[in-house]
């Protein structure tokens, strides 16, 4: 009710909800400059991040009048994170030809099942998980660890570097030491704009080699931008189902 009230009064639903808009309105502005037109829809990846819910990215794209384009319609605007959405912007996760919907089911009910450590490093923050993934549509991520203080610019609040990229090596480390269960991780998909960094990547490499057996495929092609070109590609695919399935309803058509 206290949302509602918010929402009638022309107030973002709650105070996270106000945060986002800011964060996402600036993306639409810097979006339909580059474009040369008005953004009216979209859709969004989130980092795995704690009481960051769907219902919170819904409110603040009704607050700014946007359209949000709903993957999974039957899970209540489930929000799509990053580490699914790097995971197909690296072409992995999706059928070759998502136009033909009986060959493409076919062919996504058959891709290899894996587990990989999933990274995300920019300025602002970090995060880690190990996942499970199989096709873009299937995601378990256990246990993951969030710092939003331990981005690469943290580096500079600590008189001893040294000590920071210490605390980067623990946090990688620890979806791995701390799971209960020794799976075999083959693959290390990592993403983030700060994921490229040369001090890091020698980091990487050296926890990776420590923690994981055999020598785990690093998958990580522009990884500043692969999320959002997952979630594009997803969103791409969304559209072409629904607007056969629902006869080109008013949303797609707006879409």
């Amino acid at each position: 009710m206290h949302r509602e009230s918010r929402k009638k009064l022309g107030l973002p639903a709650s105070k996270d909800v106000g945060t986002l808009s800011k964060m996402v309105g600036a993306l639409q502005k810097e979006a339909s400059a580059f474009v040369g037109q008005p953004i009216s829809a979209a859709t969004i990846s989130i980092p795995h991040l704690a009481a960051l819910y769907g219902e919170d990215l819904y409110d603040t794209f009704e607050y700014l009048s946007l359209v949000y384009l709903e993957f999974f319609p039957f899970y209540d605007y489930r929000p799509i994170h990053s580490t699914i959405a790097a995971y197909a912007g690296n072409g992995l996760g999706l059928c070759v030809d998502y136009t033909n919907a009986t060959s493409c089911e076919e062919e996504e009910m058959h891709i290899e099942s894996l587990y990989t450590l999933a990274i995300s490093y920019t300025h602002a923050s970090f995060t880690a998980s190990q996942a499970h993934v199989s096709n873009a549509y299937y995601l378990e991520e256990t246990p993951t660890i969030e710092d939003l203080r331990l981005g690469y610019d943290a580096r500079n609040d600590n008189p001893n570097e040294n000590f920071y990229w210490e605390s980067v090596r623990d946090a990688l480390r620890f979806p791995i030491v701390t799971s209960p269960i020794r799976r075999n991780v083959t693959m290390v998909l990592v993403s983030g704009d700060a994921a490229e960094i040369p001090k890091f990547r020698e980091v990487l490499k050296e926890v990776v080699y420590e923690v994981i057996d055999g020598e785990p495929e690093i998958v990580d092609h522009n990884p500043a931008y692969s999320a959002a070109r997952g979630v594009a590609e997803l969103a791409k695919r969304a559209i072409f189902t629904q607007e056969k399935r629902r006869n080109e309803s008013d949303v797609v058509l707006e879409l």
